[in-house]
């Protein structure tokens, strides 16, 4: 039993370089082009709309922010409201620029009467209302 204990410690000090990180040595490469934010919620924009399938995003908390009036929001509007909870998402100005885009997209199909019974929770919400 003594015997083994050395040569699992020699196993085990001959495992650290087996597991050990190379460094990059290629410095010609350059870093992936990605679309920024408002390009991705344009994009993201333009295919819900063409699949009717809209959404609002929203900050929560530990209990839901959505509402009964809520349901009925969503139903005269064709949007349905997407709660986050209390965890923001690590995109927040995606999601900040698609409220934008939905809301521009509810003036033009449904005038200004309905912002009022929007719920407040929404990413972006009191900036853009203070734009308009």
């Amino acid at each position: 039993m003594q015997s083994i204990i050395p040569l699992y410690s020699l196993l085990l000090i001959l495992s650290f370089p087996v597991f050990g990180q190379q460094k990059d040595t290629n410095t010609n490469q350059k870093p992936i082009p990605t679309a920024s934010a408002t390009e991705n919620a344009l994009l993201k924009f333009e295919q819900d709309l063409k699949a009717e399938s809209l959404k609002i995003f929203l900050l929560g908390g530990i209990v839901s922010v959505i509402k009964s009036e809520d349901f009925e929001f969503e139903k005269r509007h064709n949007v349905k409201y997407y709660d986050f909870g209390c965890t923001p998402p690590a995109q927040f100005k995606l999601y900040e620029r698609y409220n934008e885009l939905v809301l521009d997209h509810l003036i033009k199909e449904h005038g200004k009467i309905w912002i009022a019974a929007t719920n407040q929770n929404a990413f972006g919400f009191q900036k853009w209302k203070e734009n308009q």
